[in-house]
């Protein structure tokens, strides 16, 4: 897929004025016009103001909320005027659609009782994508005794949530390329992030004894989408430098040159797709925990959320090499304002043994060993 690089139109024009500012300290000037119905978030957090399960307050323990968080406001695909929604529209339709594969891939009833027979007979379609999931299988990074010759030998050998990703990421990524060698590295490195955080989102989720592990490890690979088209939608400096922000300064910034953070664009681009509304909603929720205040009346399903909010944030420090031991990591430590709403949403009676769980030595050496293939295969 040929990136589509937009010259002095909207977001061409957005992008070198964000770019611009960013280095001189002054506004950016030329960004899309919105209107911004949702309220600030720091009268959000006043509203709703989460209870932890010992009765006190958990908004209490942290520190006050960052300005940034509390400043941002969150456009809704609605919010946008019909002139930008249809050049939003027109920009994603451009995109080339993933092959059909897909719809049964993430179908609710295959999410949850595929096996690996019924995995391999749905890639028998796709040749090209299955031999390039074989190439993968067979590389360092599985550090298989011997290489296998099948898709269903593979769903054997690592699993089938392990292979069901893999084949996702390989639909997908017949949607979504760059055909600049600086910005392949940028989608590159999501798609390894994508691979890390789903990878441990499963393994959390199985340990934790969370309901239909797969399915969220799935919801959790789903969450890069948004990140990816919007790379494919901006040019490529403009791309490269968002890759190096935090996910909460990366949804400013893609406000202001797209319209709509990732978050919403991955949302837009799933139901273009027609992907089960309840996936949709669900990707669409897990990446809202950083840039929206805990809200108590969905609790059944935070814990979740929060869960896969969490490997997404590893698994780009995973793969981006500023996380490289995981045993080292500390939830409880985080300062940094993508972190700030997670512990409302960690809060749940079903995730009390998270925090061991992280330092698990099979956690811990699994994802060890997936990161050091990825840096050997770079």
């Amino acid at each position: 897929m040929d990136i589509l690089i937009v010259g002095a139109g909207l977001v061409g024009a957005a992008a070198a004025a964000y770019l611009l500012g960013k280095k001189s300290g002054t506004p950016t000037q030329g960004r899309p016009e919105t209107r911004r119905v949702s309220p600030p978030n720091d009268q959000r957090l006043n509203q709703a103001r989460p209870v932890s399960s010992t009765g006190t307050s958990i908004r209490a323990k942290l520190p006050v909320v960052p300005t940034a968080l509390a400043t941002f406001r969150l456009v809704r695909f609605e919010d946008l005027a019909p002139s930008q929604r249809d050049s939003l529209l027109q920009k994603l339709r451009r995109l080339r659609r993933p092959p059909g594969a897909l719809h049964k891939l993430v179908s609710p009833e295959f999410l949850v009782n595929a096996s690996s027979a019924e995995i391999s007979d749905l890639m028998m379609s796709e040749s090209q994508l299955t031999a390039k999931i074989l190439a993968t299988v067979n590389s360092p990074l599985y550090g298989l005794p011997r290489p296998l010759g099948s898709i269903g030998q593979a769903a054997t050998f690592l699993g089938t949530n392990t292979v069901r990703s893999l084949c996702l990421q390989y639909l997908l990524d017949e949607s979504l390329k760059a055909d600049s060698p600086e910005v392949q590295k940028v989608f590159d490195r999501v798609w390894d992030a994508s691979a890390c955080a789903s990878h441990l989102c499963f393994k959390l989720a199985q340990m934790l004894g969370l309901p239909e592990p797969g399915v969220l490890a799935t919801q959790v690979l789903l969450s890069y989408l948004g990140q990816l088209a919007g790379y494919a939608l901006l040019p490529p400096e403009a791309a490269i430098a968002l890759a190096n922000q935090g996910a909460l300064e990366r949804g400013v910034a893609e406000q202001d040159l797209l319209g709509l953070t990732s978050v919403e664009l991955g949302s837009l681009l799933l139901t273009e797709w027609a992907l089960p509304p309840s996936i949709v909603d669900a990707v669409r929720q897990i990446g809202l925990v950083g840039l929206m205040p805990f809200q108590s009346q969905a609790a059944t399903q935070s814990g979740r959320w929060g869960l896969g909010y969490l490997c997404v944030r590893l698994g780009e420090q995973l793969a981006a090499g500023t996380l490289t031991d995981l045993a080292r990591f500390d939830l409880d430590s985080q300062d940094s304002a993508d972190f700030y709403s997670l512990p409302a949403y960690l809060d749940q009676p079903e995730l009390h043994r998270l925090r061991e769980f992280l330092r698990f030595p099979e956690v811990v050496s699994s994802t060890h060993q997936m990161t050091q293939a990825m840096r050997l295969r770079r």
